[in-house]
């Protein structure tokens, strides 16, 4: 994994049941207790991978908030526009 590890996501976070229910619902790994193994990546952006330590199954997130301070809403926009993106990509194909 490319990045820098900064340790396991505490199960007390809230993202931690967020990406339990991601890695379950949509990538079909059932694990009764997943442990994530958190990588700061390298980028202009706040950007982690959370890797399900049993499985490796693998979940990017992106983060606005610091970039953008209290502006949600140009976050919000922002992140729509990234996401829009990414669904044209996928129609050409560029999916992996």
């Amino acid at each position: 994994m490319t990045g820098t590890y900064v340790g396991y996501l505490p199960r007390n976070d809230w993202l931690h049941g967020y990406l339990k229910r991601i890695v379950a619902e949509r990538m079909g790994v059932r694990q009764s207790d997943p442990a994530f193994r958190v990588f700061r990546l390298n980028g202009s952006n706040e950007v982690y991978a959370y890797e399900e330590k049993s499985s490796g199954a693998r979940v990017i997130c992106k983060f606005y908030g610091p970039k953008f301070g209290w502006d949600v809403d140009r976050a919000e926009w922002t992140a729509h526009q990234e996401y829009q993106a990414l669904k044209t990509l996928r129609g050409y194909g560029l999916i992996g």
